[in-house]
């Protein structure tokens, strides 16, 4: 009579096919979790980004007069409140009722005023990732409005 059975060569070689099945499993679910990191750390900051263009471009588009402080800030009025952005070395804080802090780093702030034709001119460079980013903002205003400048 013989007994049905596995000889140790086949028993050896079923341990290293699932040892190598194993190992590709998890190198790919390593590689696959590392890529998903990379892409939520992209997509927080590129949120963090467009989240500062829309408050910053809703501030400017309702500002009745805009004062600024060379390259350490911008004030916004309007009709409600007084709207004010510190750039600071890593951070861009945005002070009204309530306070906002984006974590991007201003490099270049240039601020150019043409009172004869009331137009003000916003050129912002912000630095996210190690990615520069560049805002330009133009507004025309009327006679009831005023552009000035505070050094």
């Amino acid at each position: 009579m013989k007994v049905k059975g596995f000889t140790l060569l086949e028993a050896m070689v079923s341990i290293l096919l699932s040892t190598l099945l194993v190992g590709f499993t998890f190198t790919i679910y390593k590689n696959f979790n590392h890529y998903y990191l990379i892409y939520n750390s992209q997509t927080s900051r590129l949120n963090e980004l467009l989240h500062f263009k829309r408050q910053f471009n809703k501030d400017w588009n309702s500002a009745l007069v805009i004062n600024s402080y060379q390259e350490e800030g911008i004030q916004f009025l309007n009709h409600i409140e007084t709207i004010e952005y510190q750039f600071e070395d890593s951070t861009i804080t945005r002070i009204a009722k309530t306070e906002q802090t984006f974590d991007l780093i201003p490099k270049t702030i240039e601020v150019e005023k043409d009172k004869e034709n009331n137009v003000i001119k916003l050129s912002l460079e912000l630095i996210s990732n190690r990615q520069k980013f560049v805002f330009s903002h133009f507004k025309f205003y009327g006679v009831k409005n005023a552009v000035e400048n505070k050094k």
